[in-house]
């Protein structure tokens, strides 16, 4: 099978300076631009965005954005109006932590305007298909892959091959000569992540006072599964049920999640061995009376975001004050009462409204927790059952009770007696042999870094020059690559074909193994032209082993199979798949395409 090569012009540049380490790239396929991340720094300074680079952000074709983290996420609030594409747990939990941030500084931040995607759903922006897939390390984060003729790009940071409970790294692998990441995910040794959990439990056991790690929320879930013992989390009042969402949602037991005002004489001892501080999106406030409370000479400080002066640093007052909040507008509502058959315990509203594409969404169901006292603080009882709807009224006769977290600075310390270690080993959430298997696995051919800070960058190119031809580093320069657009081309081989030689025999036909027989010739002109649909002549056996393998199940009448009773592979000329269950569908046929041999018109 013959087809003649187009190249395809790719850039990739930075929009904002590498020096404030803050994600906002610009992706240029062709004509189309992309625009990737739109990150802010810790201080949340807005000017790093200037006018040029608003408007090219504002003209750009599109907004991906790989994960909730500040750096890559916040200052989505500039550009609310825009046509922008996460996952449902990135514009979720990214909007709860820049509203927690934003109320520090006296502003509101009542929408955002996104187009949520799953895991492996395409969407196109302009003629650009685009397929997002887990990218591991934390919930949402996002590996896109873009598909340009028969070929792909493929973008994804912090990327996590570990698999560890319900923190899956990469969901899929495929064919992609060209991948973008960035570079401060790895760790800076060739120490494998076994190692480097058995080095800080050594580091734990040995320790006689506390261990406290300072982290983005982001690096959360992966610091509590490496630890392996119990934990203290300590978070902002205003974002604790989030954490503890996501902490349960990774399956995680071993941990107290207590809010910052807890007096941790009351906290238990085992508990207290080891402290994580969440940090970012306006939370470096309570840094200042933690550390005071934990400034002892035995006690060990490790610092896993960018790195805090110890010194000087701000210890604040922090109080709650409740105020009244009376809706205007007059809107039926329904109103909510719990019925408990326990009278003597007071109710607790949580309302968990986000606001989603300029309507009220409640993606986590609005409860009503039951409030205990004990000597932990406030436990949350989840158990509440007979929620009754009892009458509607106007919106405007309903008074809300808003808590506001009023804080002023009182002192000043300096962290002296406390030991602090800059671990860079631990600061990656991959292990360079890692990164060296996943881009092995993708046949990455040409690699863009994205770099921050050059001796990560030195490290994974010397890691990884022997595997992959060319590698870019991508500061403040763009780069400039082509790739093949070519639309008629063998796509996969893979699977038991993997090592077999293959030969063509005329432009419409392919010999798959040297041994002339009619079962080994795949027949592309009776292909269809939609790759989507279209495999060559499959055996129907082998393709219903390869779904029961994957736990599908399959019935045959005849030939077709019917998959999970709700999809369809018919056997003819050719093998087409049929479904209105496009999820399905999607799963089937990139099963299908990774263990057979795939061609297109």
């Amino acid at each position: 099978m013959k087809s003649s090569k187009f190249n395809c012009q790719v850039l990739y540049e930075s929009l904002i300076d590498n020096k404030t380490e803050v994600y906002c790239h610009l992706l240029t396929i062709g004509d189309v631009n992309i625009v990737v991340n739109l990150g802010i720094g810790n201080d949340f300074d807005y000017n790093i965005y200037t006018d040029k680079i608003k408007k090219i952000i504002s003209n750009a074709d599109g907004i991906l954005l790989t994960s909730f983290d500040i750096k890559h996420f916040g200052a989505l609030g500039l550009f609310t109006d825009h046509k922008i594409f996460c996952t449902v747990p990135t514009a979720v939990i990214g909007k709860i932590m820049l509203d927690n941030v934003e109320g520090k500084r006296g502003n509101i931040l009542n929408n955002i305007n996104v187009t949520m995607v799953k895991y492996a759903q395409p969407f196109k922006i302009k003629n650009i298909e685009i397929v997002t897939y887990n990218a591991g390390g934390v919930v949402g984060n996002s590996l896109f892959n873009f598909k340009i003729g028969l070929n792909s790009i493929s973008l994804g940071y912090n990327i996590n091959h570990a698999s560890e409970k319900y923190v899956e790294g990469l969901s899929e692998m495929f064919l992609s000569s060209v991948f973008i990441t960035n570079d401060v995910y790895g760790c800076v040794s060739s120490m494998t992540l076994t190692a480097r959990t058995k080095e800080i439990e050594t580091l734990i056991n040995m320790t006689v006072g506390h261990v406290i790690f300072i982290v983005n929320i982001t690096r959360l879930i992966e610091l509590i599964l490496t630890l392996k013992q119990k934990v203290c989390v300590i978070s902002n009042l205003n974002i604790m049920e989030r954490v503890k969402f996501m902490i349960e949602w990774a399956n995680i037991n071993n941990f107290e999640l207590v809010d910052f005002n807890v007096p941790f004489n009351k906290i238990n001892d085992k508990l207290k061995k080891c402290i994580i501080i969440i940090s970012d999106y306006g939370n470096d406030i309570y840094l200042g009376g933690i550390l005071r409370r934990f400034n002892e000479r035995n006690d060990i400080l490790i610092d896993l975001t960018d790195g805090y002066k110890l010194t000087n640093i701000p210890v604040y007052d922090i109080k709650y004050e409740q105020r009244i909040k009376r809706y205007e507008k007059t809107e039926e509502v329904k109103v909510e009462e719990v019925k408990s058959e326990v009278s003597e315990f007071e109710w607790y509203d949580l309302n968990d409204t986000v606001f989603i594409n300029d309507r009220q969404t409640k993606f986590f169901p609005r409860k009503f927790f039951k409030v205990v006292e004990d000597d932990f603080g406030l436990e949350f009882d989840f158990k509440v059952e007979n929620i009754e709807e009892i009458e509607s009224q106007s919106e405007e006769d309903i008074e809300e009770i808003v808590e506001i977290e009023t804080f002023h600075k009182t002192e000043t310390i300096r962290v002296v007696p406390i030991q602090t270690l800059n671990i860079d080993y631990f600061k990656g959430v991959s292990d360079l042999n890692g990164i060296k298997e996943i881009f092995n696995n993708f046949g990455v051919e040409k690699l863009i870094i994205v770099g921050n800070k050059e001796i990560n960058f030195d490290i994974m190119t010397g890691f990884l020059m022997d595997d992959i031809k060319e590698v870019y580093y991508c500061d403040n320069e763009k780069v400039q690559i082509e790739i093949d657009s070519s639309v008629t081309s063998l796509v996969t081989i893979s699977g038991e074909l993997l090592n077999k030689p293959f030969y063509t025999l005329d432009d419409k036909h392919i010999l798959v193994s040297p041994v002339m027989r009619t079962d080994n010739i795949i027949d592309v002109e009776n292909s269809k032209n939609n790759l989507n649909i279209a495999l060559g002549k499959l055996e129907v056996k082998e393709v219903v082993k390869i779904l029961q393998e994957n736990n599908f199940k399959v019935s045959q009448v005849y030939n077709i199979l019917t998959v999970n009773e709700n999809l369809t592979i018919t056997f003819n000329d050719t093998l087409e798949i049929s479904s209105y269950d496009n999820t399905l569908l999607i799963s089937v046929r990139e099963l299908l395409y990774k263990k057979m041999l795939i061609f297109s018109q």
